[in-house]
């Protein structure tokens, strides 16, 4: 379970992050405790996914236009600070490369998800920036735990 709430940009740094629930019990506690956080607005439920954490972003800058990120992600962030950039007018290959900055081996369903987000990005140019994180990869599936996007 997550609190939602449109002021909050750090879930698990105010306790908003509960994982483990095993019965109704449990759940109602958690939401209880998730909905008295400030700024609370309501919670997610959500399946719990493993796999390796990752963060995928876009930031739309006056000097290249909209960039992609992408680096180790979830609760290491700010620990690891492992990210590479790119102007979003990439092509496979490239985000080939860009991954390999970060991580080694395969990585396909990453490659396919940065090239999706920027062609989001050229579809919405309006995206100010959007940020993926984490980007769960299980396997060769990339999957979308959490998420947040401003618009100009």
């Amino acid at each position: 379970m997550k609190v939602s709430g449109k002021k909050i940009l750090h879930k698990n740094r105010i306790g908003g992050v509960k994982v483990g629930i095993k019965n109704y019990e449990q759940a109602i506690k958690v939401f209880n405790s998730l909905m008295k956080l400030k700024n609370s607005e309501g919670v997610l439920v959500q399946k719990q996914i493993h796999g390796k954490e990752f963060l995928l972003g876009i930031k739309k800058t006056p000097e290249f236009g909209h960039v992609i990120a992408f680096g180790i992600g979830g609760t290491k962030v700010e620990k690891v600070r492992k990210v590479a950039f790119r102007a979003c007018s990439l092509n496979e290959k490239e985000a080939g490369l860009m991954i390999n900055e970060i991580i080694k081996g395969k990585a396909e369903g990453i490659k396919k998800s940065i090239i999706k987000l920027c062609n989001l990005a050229k579809k919405y140019p309006s995206i100010k920036e959007l940020d993926i994180n984490p980007l769960i990869v299980e396997k060769e599936k990339a999957i979308i735990v959490d998420a947040r996007i401003f618009f100009d």
